[in-house]
C-alpha cells in the first residue's frame, strides 16, 4: 500500500510538473503566435477593406503561393532544427543555428526563382521586385524566429515578431491614412518590417562562431530526420491548404480567390492558438522522449488540451453567427458578408485538422515521420 501511495504521488507530481511547464511554455508560445497572427490578420482585413476585390485577390494568390513555398523550408530545415537543437550540447548549438540559417537563405533564393517565374507567368510582373523582396526577407526572419522557438525562447521572439507582423499592420494603416496604400506599397512595407525583425533576431540568437560551420553534416542529418517522408508530408499539407484557393483562382480569377481569403480570415483568428501548439510540442516531445513514449505522449497531450476550449468556443460562435462576424470585419455593405456557409465549412475543417495535427506534432517530436506522413 505504501509503495502504491508513493507511486501515485510520483505520477501526480509528474503530471502537475508537466502541466505547469506546458502552461508556461505554451503561454509564451501563444503570445508570440498571437502577435504574428494578429498582425497578419489586421493587415489582411485592412487590405480587404481598402483594395479592390481584384487587387486583394492578387494578394491572396501571392500569399498562398508564398505559404506553399515555405513548406520546403519548414519541412526540410525548420522541423529538423526544432527537434535537433534542443538535444545538442551548448557548444554545438551556435554552429547548428548558423548552418541552418545559411541553408534557409540558400533554399529561399532558389524558391524565389520559382516564385518569380510564376509571378511573371500570371501577368503580375509589376509586383515582381517587392514580392520577391518580401518573400526572401520573410523566410530569413522565419529562420531566426525558428531558432529562438527551438530553444523555448518564445518570450524573446515576441519582440522581433512584433516588429515584423504588428509593424506590417501599422505600416498598412499609415499607408491607408495618407492615401498611399496599393498592393505595390503594401508588399514593400512587409518586406521592410520582415528585414528589420530578422536583423534584431539575428542579434538575439548571436549564432556567430569561430567554429567551422557543419553545412554538409547538417544537410545529411536533417535529411535523415525525415527526408522524403517529411517533404512528402509537407507537400500533402500544401495540397490540403492551397488546392481550394488555387482552384478558385484558376476557374474564377482573383475575385474568387479574394472571396475564399475573406472567409478564411474569419477562421484565422484561431491560428495563434493552433500554431502555438505546433511551435512548442515537437521540441517538447523530443526533449522528453528518452523517458519513454508514455511520458512523451503525456507531454504532447498537455499542450494539445490547452488549445481546445478557445477553439471549441470560437468555433461555436463562428458556426452560429458567421454573418455578424463577417459584418464586423468587412462592413455591412461588403459582398463578403454573404460568405456565411463558407465560414461554417472552413470552421469544421479547421477543427478536424487540429485534431490530426496534434497527432502529427507528437509524431514529429518522436521522429516517427513515416506515420506522420500517413496521417497527413
Amino acid at each position: 500500500m505504501a509503495q502504491a501511495g508513493r507511486l501515485t504521488a510520483i505520477v501526480t507530481t509528474t503530471g502537475r510538473r508537466l502541466g505547469g511547464m506546458a502552461l508556461r511554455r505554451g503561454s509564451w508560445s501563444l503570445i508570440d503566435q498571437a502577435i504574428m497572427s494578429g498582425g497578419t490578420f489586421v493587415g489582411n482585413i485592412l487590405m480587404a477593406r481598402e483594395l479592390s476585390r481584384n487587387d486583394y485577390g492578387i494578394f491572396a494568390i501571392l500569399f498562398s503561393a508564398m505559404l506553399g513555398l515555405q513548406i520546403f523550408n519548414t519541412t526540410l530545415l525548420h522541423h529538423p532544427l526544432s527537434i535537433r537543437l534542443v538535444t545538442k550540447e551548448d557548444e554545438q548549438k551556435k554552429p547548428l543555428m548558423a548552418a541552418s540559417m545559411i541553408l534557409t537563405t540558400v533554399l529561399s533564393l532558389m524558391l524565389a526563382l520559382g516564385l518569380a517565374i510564376g509571378i511573371v507567368a500570371f501577368g503580375f510582373a509589376y509586383l515582381l521586385v517587392p514580392a520577391i523582396a518580401w518573400f526572401i526577407a520573410w523566410q530569413v526572419q522565419e529562420s531566426m524566429r525558428r531558432g529562438l522557438l527551438s530553444l523555448f525562447r518564445h518570450k524573446e521572439a515576441c519582440i522581433g515578431d512584433a516588429i515584423s507582423y504588428i509593424g506590417q499592420a501599422v505600416a498598412i494603416v499609415a499607408l491607408a491614412y495618407f492615401d498611399q496604400l496599393t498592393l505595390y506599397t503594401a508588399l514593400w512595407a512587409m518586406a521592410l518590417t520582415s528585414l528589420l525583425a530578422a536583423l534584431l533576431q539575428l542579434v538575439q540568437l548571436s549564432p556567430f562562431t569561430r567554429q567551422g560551420l557543419p553545412l554538409r553534416e547538417t544537410v545529411v542529418d536533417y535529411w535523415s530526420v525525415g527526408g522524403v517522408w517529411t517533404l512528402g508530408s509537407g507537400l500533402f499539407t500544401l495540397v490540403r491548404n492551397q488546392i481550394v484557393p488555387w482552384t478558385l483562382a484558376v476557374i474564377g480569377g482573383p475575385s474568387a480567390a479574394a472571396g475564399f481569403q475573406a472567409a478564411a480570415n474569419v477562421i484565422s483568428l484561431l491560428n495563434p492558438i493552433s500554431m502555438s501548439v505546433g511551435n512548442v510540442m515537437p521540441q517538447a516531445v523530443s526533449e522528453t522522449k528518452a523517458k519513454g513514449r508514455l511520458h512523451a505522449w503525456r507531454t504532447a497531450r498537455s499542450y494539445g488540451i490547452l488549445a481546445l476550449p478557445p477553439i471549441v468556443g470560437y468555433g461555436l460562435l463562428a458556426t452560429v453567427l458567421p454573418s455578424i462576424l463577417l459584418m464586423v470585419l468587412y462592413g455591412s455593405d461588403s459582398s463578403y458578408v454573404l460568405l456565411h456557409w463558407p465560414v461554417r465549412f472552413l470552421m469544421l475543417a479547421m477543427f478536424l485538422s487540429y485534431l490530426g495535427e496534434v497527432a502529427i506534432f507528437y509524431l514529429h517530436g518522436m521522429a516517427a515521420i513515416r506515420l506522420a506522413f500517413v496521417i497527413n
